[in-house]
């Protein structure tokens, strides 16, 4: 099979594009993803991450475009993820599992 133009062209329709939080980021850069990744990623996170008593609340992660970063945010999910695929990489105690603050 040899390179088509149009299979590009339509594999970026599902590419999603994003600027930074914060204006010093967004200004000249953007962050993108597609449908496909994003799903895949949800999908093995909350079969992997299914059984997790400490995180019942954020699982399962909704696979609407931003549903996989604000599950995210607070860093829980990425530390059981590693322990996951490694067991006792990240300490659970070293966790911080309470509500954060902005600091």
């Amino acid at each position: 099979k040899g390179f088509k133009l149009a299979d590009t062209a339509e594999k970026a329709k599902s590419i999603i594009t994003v600027g930074g939080m914060s204006a010093a980021s967004a200004e000249g850069t953007a962050h993108s993803f597609s449908e496909e990744e994003n799903l895949a990623f949800v999908d093995w996170i909350n079969f992997q991450l299914a059984e997790d008593v400490d995180l019942k609340k954020d699982l399962p992660i909704p696979e609407d475009a931003d549903g996989l970063f604000r599950a995210v945010h607070d860093g829980i999910v990425l530390c059981k993820l590693i322990n996951s695929s490694i067991p006792n990489t990240v300490d659970e105690r070293a966790i911080n599992k309470g509500k954060l603050n902005i600091y």
